[in-house]
This record gives structure tokens, C-alpha cells and sequence, in this order.
């Protein structure tokens, strides 16, 4: 599998949707080791916009919403810092729909 993600790795350095794919497949992947507190557990990214680098995170509720606002920059560093460049720039928070 290292293989493919390698190979998927270079190819999306040339296309959009390819890194769209791979950039929010390897941050949903990880997302419990990269926030290993609440965060993790009440938050999940949902969308990612190459061009603009913007990551959507969905929230269990506004006060989760909340917090994440007040961590984005601490997020969007941690996400940049795995990844060894800058694939996120801004973060974008929306209330996650549950059916309760």
C-alpha cells in the first residue's frame, strides 16, 4: 500500500482532484493521531479544496465548534507539520447533522 500512496503522492503535485483525493484521504486516516484529545472523537474533516487549501471540519455541536475555532491555527499547523508542507491554509468549521 506504501507503494500506491507513494505513486498517488507524486501524481497529485500535477492534478487537483488527485490531491484533493490523497490530501484529505491521508488527513481523515490520521486524524486520532494527530488530535488524540476531544477533538478527535466530536470532530471529522469532511472536505478538502486544493486550490484554495481550505479543510471543512464537521462538529458534534456549537460549543465543539467553538473550541475548534479557537485551535485553527494550532490545527492547520499540525496538519501542515505531517505533511512537511503547507496543504491547508485556512479551516472551515459546520455543524455535523445527526439523526438523534
Amino acid at each position: 500500500m506504501d507503494f500506491i500512496g507513494d505513486i498517488l503522492k507524486k501524481m497529485s503535485k500535477k492534478d487537483n482532484v488527485i490531491k484533493k483525493v490523497y490530501n484529505i484521504s491521508i488527513i481523515k486516516k490520521n486524524w486520532n493521531e494527530l488530535f488524540t484529545d476531544k477533538l478527535n472523537i466530536y470532530t471529522e474533516p469532511v472536505e478538502y479544496y486544493p486550490r484554495d487549501k481550505i479543510l471543512i471540519i464537521s462538529c458534534q455541536d456549537n460549543i465543539v465548534m467553538q473550541e475548534m475555532l479557537f485551535l485553527r491555527k494550532q490545527v492547520i499547523d499540525k496538519i501542515n507539520s505531517y505533511f512537511n508542507e503547507v496543504v491547508v491554509k485556512e479551516i472551515k468549521v459546520i455543524r455535523r447533522c445527526t439523526d438523534d
